[in-house]
């Protein structure tokens, strides 16, 4: 209950942020002297700047680079919406573009997305708040740089109101990771500093065109970074294949054995609820071994739900993806496998080396089920003689 009060505080005081403000000023309609295509665009440029986070990031990342443009040409009521809105683009674009790749890492919970997005707008207010109050500061005017001081000292009360928020309300990596994030939040803002600037001197073409630019270069980085993490993960979950077919070998052969080491080696490379193993024995039955919620293997058929588990948030139900395959060697057949699965995880990419590794694994449970058959006796199911005499 604690902690759901934590998540819920960004919300409340983003609501009463941008809410009281509105209420204050009424200022919304005065962005039409600005013109709503500019401030379109620019949540545009935070969106998509903000997609490259190679280190994670509870704020705009790079897409900050906009929080002092608007500061300085938009009415203070405006900011927390601004910021809010381009942050929740940025989410929704992020889930789009790492759709299918499983490097998207980000909760999906409802609470935990509005306690961000909540963060984002009361650190962005802060630092609004800042960056209009140096403008009055004789000190901060008396620099040669001003613009530059400004901008710096926005930005780091911008970067200590995300992460004490972030920190008092559960949010997020540690402090170091934290830390270590923010970097591009800061950089976003030297950078928007000096896109204010253009824009003061020369007009918003050449403000919007160091912005594009900016953006340009951040899609490319998020680009090759999602290529590389992609490239990186499939390399892993192929050795990992590999592995697995090696460590099937060496398991002792009783069924249960076999069984276990099969469920073992699945659930490596595929994700699933429950399991089912059937095992051809010595007088050509098929002995059933299953794993349910609990993991454990023991013997007997599974009797799932009709669905998977509803998830906490807004999700779709679904039905059970059943993945079944048959293991055979030299054309006969040695097990069945059935593994329910909830298709919101299922990937192609874990379909395709779950079947590379069939292969393999056939021939390990064949080994094991003659290795057992040779010190067993097919009448009665004791060991052997010679069994018994190497023992």
């Amino acid at each position: 209950m604690i902690a759901l009060h934590r998540q819920q505080l960004p919300i409340g005081l983003a609501l009463v942020i941008t809410l009281g403000a509105l209420l204050w000023d009424r200022s919304i309609p005065a962005i039409d002297s600005i013109g709503w295509s500019t401030t379109v665009a620019l949540v545009l440029v935070a969106a998509l700047a903000g997609l490259h986070a190679p280190l994670g990031s509870g704020g705009l990342s790079l897409g900050a680079m906009v929080l002092p443009v608007v500061s300085q040409f938009f009415p203070s009521a405006t900011i927390g919406w601004l910021a809010g809105g381009a942050w929740i683009l940025r989410t929704l674009t992020a889930a789009v573009w790492y759709r299918g790749s499983r490097l998207n890492g980000a909760s999906r919970d409802l609470l935990s997305q509005l306690s961000a997005a909540g963060n984002v707008v009361v650190a962005a207010t802060v630092g609004s708040i800042v960056w209009k109050a140096c403008a009055d500061l004789e000190v901060v005017q008396s620099v040669e740089f001003s613009w530059l001081l400004r901008t710096a000292v926005a930005a780091i009360a911008y970067s200590i109101s995300l992460s004490l928020v972030a920190l008092v309300s559960s949010l997020g990596p540690s402090a170091k990771q934290r830390s270590g994030a923010l970097m591009l939040d800061l950089g976003g803002w030297l950078l928007g500093g000096l896109a204010v600037q253009l824009i003061s001197a020369l007009g918003w073409f050449m403000g919007f065109l160091l912005l594009g630019c900016c953006t340009a270069l951040s899609l490319e980085a998020a680009r090759g970074l999602r290529h590389n993490r992609i490239a990186a993960l499939r390399a892993k979950e192929q050795r990992e294949a590999t592995l697995a077919g090696h460590r099937i070998i060496f398991r002792r052969p009783d069924p249960e054995g076999i069984a276990e080491q099969v469920f073992t080696e699945c659930k490596k490379l595929i994700r699933f609820s429950w399991f089912h193993v059937e095992l051809r024995d010595s007088s050509d039955n098929f002995l059933s071994w299953r794993s349910g919620a609990g993991g454990q293997i023991e013997e007997g058929t599974p009797k799932p739900p009709i669905r998977p588990a509803p998830r906490p948030g807004l999700h779709r139900r679904v039905e059970w993806q059943i993945v079944g395959r048959v293991l055979k060697a030299e054309g006969v057949e040695i097990a069945r496998l059935r593994l329910w699965c909830d298709p919101r995880d299922l990937q192609e990419t874990q379909l395709e080396l779950f079947d590379s590794l069939l292969p393999q694994m056939a021939s390990a449970v064949q080994r094991a089920l003659l290795d057992r058959r040779s010190k067993q006796d097919a009448l009665t199911g004791l060991s052997d003689r010679g069994a018994l005499k190497q023992r």
